[in-house]
């Protein structure tokens, strides 16, 4: 063409009678924003980091004494990286890590995941391994038996609950709250498989560490004095303070402390770790009754979780 063909556009809309909203439309698209925000906060909360102290209700009515970590603090944390995490490690074949071979197979992390230990032991030498942490409940158990089965470990899957047993009669499990529960035979897996109130062994009483002892018989340490029970926590400070109390009966307590020291030389009572509790403060707070204070030097309490570690070693079959 000789010229241009002229474009025209049309002209802008007056402003009443472009497209619009309410300031009511806004807000509630502003309430819903803060809405939707705050369920997936609360989503990935409940599935990725609340946890409640449960590994305690899985500890069987047989249970004389039970010791509790809570991992989730750097001071204890180390010491259950450098003592009992190891115990994963112990006869594995193949260049990879257990830690890792777990993971792969399970999902679990439990260098990361776990939050408190629970080891019970019973009048009859029985014991309970419980777990507890940010866990998945399903697969754990199959994942495990592959796990197994490629290390070409012996061992026995057992279903309703799912369960693994090796030849030495330990059994591991996890339970409905996602617990991971292992024990000395298939029988008392089963009994700590099912949560229950705690009573006396209630260990999620606040401190990095508890100790429960509780003997209907007593603890007989000779001339007619025995150990009826013993309870206490640790609490992280500078170093770590602790409080326990204890009861006893016969005589010759005059030295209250000496209890302790008997208790700490008692063999089969040994990993207790009571060596730094001997320098504490003790007082009576009624005949037969007493309490002792003081203070744990970080190598003392490493000490404790190292003697926790070489029991559950010993009474789980592990090799050194």
């Amino acid at each position: 063409t000789l010229f241009p063909v002229p474009h025209f556009h049309e002209a802008p809309a007056p402003m009443d009678e472009r497209t619009s909203f309410s300031w009511r439309v806004v807000l509630r698209a502003f309430w819903f924003s803060i809405a939707l925000a705050f369920g997936v906060a609360l989503l990935v909360y409940v599935k990725y980091v609340r946890w409640a102290p449960v590994a305690s209700t899985h500890l069987p009515p047989s249970t004389q004494i039970a010791v509790r970590l809570q991992v989730e603090q750097a001071v204890v944390y180390e010491p259950f990286r450098k003592h009992l995490l190891p115990l994963l490690e112990a006869d594995k074949t193949g260049p990879e890590t257990r830690l890792k071979h777990v993971e792969r197979k399970t999902t679990l992390e439990l260098g990361v995941d776990v939050r408190e230990v629970v080891f019970g032991v019973g009048a009859q030498d029985d014991w309970v391994l419980a777990l507890g942490g940010l866990f998945r409940r399903d697969g754990v158990v199959a994942g495990v038996g592959r796990l197994l089965t490629e290390e070409k470990r012996s061992f026995t899957l057992a279903k309703d609950p799912e369960r693994v047993r090796f030849d030495n009669g330990v059994t591991l499990g996890v339970a409905v709250d996602g617990t991971l529960v292992a024990a000395g035979s298939d029988a008392l897996l089963l009994t700590a498989l099912e949560p229950h109130a705690p009573g006396p062994f209630d260990t999620s009483v606040p401190g990095v560490a508890t100790l429960v002892a509780r003997f209907a018989e007593g603890l007989d340490l000779g001339e007619g004095r025995q150990v009826r029970s013993l309870s206490g926590r640790i609490l992280p400070a500078e170093d770590f303070d602790f409080h326990f109390e204890f009861e006893v009966s016969g005589g010759g307590w005059e030295q209250p402390l000496a209890v302790l020291g008997a208790v700490q030389s008692e063999p089969a009572r040994h990993w207790i770790g009571l060596s730094g509790l001997t320098r504490g403060r003790a007082q009576a707070l009624e005949p037969g009754r007493f309490q002792v204070d003081g203070t744990w030097t970080r190598a003392e309490f490493e000490s404790l979780v190292a003697e926790l570690a070489a029991e559950v070693r010993r009474r789980a079959g592990l090799p050194l």
